[in-house]
Formats: structure tokens, C-alpha cells, sequence
């Protein structure tokens, strides 16, 4: 019995340890794909074109850098930033730009370069039933190029204010969780070739959901895995040499791999 008393306790202290923030810098780098799911949309709500990828067509690396500071509570509060860069090619669905001739007409590849950069301070409660709840807000930027054609590139680009809330749930060396971020744009922009001034989009609001799923090795290296759904709504813009940027939606899913070091 004192054998099995003392294993339970060994277990217990061997969770605890793997689990308890420590105060100090952590670095993670994963490997990401990107489905991607664009469609503008004209004034009567018709789609007028469209983007698709599958996870293997746009690749990219995401880079995570971070101090955390704990306390005494077992609380701890953690300022970071996060570096996401992707490209690759999409298949175009639409018309031409001076066309009519309706959505379909022209079928072609796109390239795309998606940048998106943050830094944020998040602040996390932990409970001794394993339950972290995490709030905070970040400060990003973001750049989205398309290269439709030799003579036809648009690029997407805003800063935003991010508040997001997290919560997971640890056990053992695992833990599973979900962090849901909203981005609101500051002044949202769209620059294209031949158009000398930038369109001022309406508005260009994200949606985003993250389920990360992590192993914790040891105190100094972990594994994880994240899936990512995010839901971006633009507003057509203003009128420039007679064109606009119309509304548009994506609906654009991530899947990552990774590595976590801390020191």
C-alpha cells in the first residue's frame, strides 16, 4: 500500500513540474499549410471572383519568440511575438477586369505572399483542476499579396488590435486548448498596379479560432500541433480612377507543426 501511496505522490510531483510556468524565454517554430477560401462579391451579391488552395499549396513557417513571468499563484502573464509568412499559388476563378462576360470566364493561377506579425501580452489564471484561462490583447500587422497576372498585383495591408481569451486544459505532459482572437483593422488599405493612390477599404475585421494540441517532453522542449480557422470580412472601398476593391469573404483554415525550446 505505501508503495502505491508513494508512486501516486511521484506521479503527482512529476505532473506538477511538467505543468508549473517558470519564469524566463521560450522560442517555438513551426512548419504551416494553408487552405485558403476567397470570393469578392458584387453590389447585388453575386460572386464576382474567387481564390482556392489546398493545405499543400500554400507553405510557409511560423516563428514565436516569448518571456514568461510567473508568480507565486501559479498565474503567470507572457509578452511575445509571433511571425507568420506563407506563400504559393492559388487557383484563380473570374473575369477580366474590364470584362462582363460573368464568374468562370477566366480560370488562372495566383501567386500570394501572406505576412502576419504580432506582439502581445497575455495574462493567464490557473486553476488546480488543470484549467488555465487566459486573456489579452495584441498589436498586429498584416500583408496579403496576390500576383494575378504580369500586369495585375493587389496587396492587402492594415494594422489591428487584437484582444483574444484562451483556455486549456493540462494533464500529464499534454494539454489540449482553444484561444479565439477578433482583429479590428486600423485604417485598411489596398494597393494595385496602375492605380497611383491606395484604396481605403471600409473595413477588414478576422475571426479566429485556434486549437493547439501540445506534448511537453521535458522542462526544456515540447511538440505541438495546431489547427486554425479564420473568417475575414473586407468592405469594398473607395472609387479610384474609376474602380473599387468590392466586399469580399474568406474563409481560410491553417494546419501547423512544431517544436517549443524555452531557456
Amino acid at each position: 500500500m505505501r508503495k502505491i501511496v508513494a508512486s501516486v505522490w511521484m506521479i503527482i510531483l512529476f505532473t506538477a513540474s511538467i505543468q508549473a510556468k517558470e519564469s524566463g524565454f521560450g522560442f517555438s517554430t513551426a512548419l504551416v499549410g494553408m487552405s485558403m477560401d476567397y470570393r469578392e462579391y458584387g453590389n447585388d451579391g453575386a460572386i464576382l471572383d474567387s481564390e482556392k488552395s489546398s493545405f499543400s499549396d500554400m507553405i510557409g513557417s511560423e516563428f514565436t519568440a516569448e518571456y514568461t513571468e510567473s508568480y507565486e499563484s501559479q498565474n503567470y502573464a507572457q509578452l511575445g511575438i509571433e511571425v507568420l509568412f506563407l506563400s504559393g499559388e492559388t487557383q484563380y476563378v473570374g473575369d477580366y477586369l474590364t470584362g462582363g462576360s460573368g464568374y468562370g470566364t477566366v480560370v488562372s493561377t495566383t501567386l500570394n505572399i501572406v505576412l502576419d506579425m504580432s506582439t502581445y501580452l497575455m495574462y493567464t489564471n490557473s486553476f488546480t483542476n488543470g484549467l488555465d484561462l487566459g486573456y489579452g490583447l495584441a498589436l498586429g500587422y498584416r500583408s496579403w499579396t496576390r500576383t494575378l497576372s504580369l500586369t495585375q498585383e493587389e496587396r492587402y495591408y492594415w494594422f489591428s488590435l487584437r484582444p483574444r481569451i484562451k483556455l486549456s486544459y493540462n494533464f500529464s505532459a499534454f494539454s489540449i486548448g482553444a484561444l479565439a482572437e477578433y482583429s479590428y483593422a486600423i485604417n485598411p488599405k489596398m494597393s494595385a498596379t496602375n492605380v497611383s493612390t491606395d484604396f481605403t477599404l471600409g473595413s477588414a475585421d478576422i475571426i479566429k479560432l485556434k486549437i493547439p494540441f501540445t506534448y511537453e517532453l521535458n522542462s526544456k522542449i515540447g511538440f505541438f500541433a495546431e489547427y486554425v480557422y479564420e473568417y475575414q470580412s473586407i468592405e469594398k472601398s473607395n472609387v479610384q480612377n474609376g474602380f473599387y476593391e468590392p466586399n469580399s469573404t474568406a474563409n481560410n483554415q491553417y494546419a501547423k507543426i512544431g517544436a517549443t525550446f524555452k531557456f
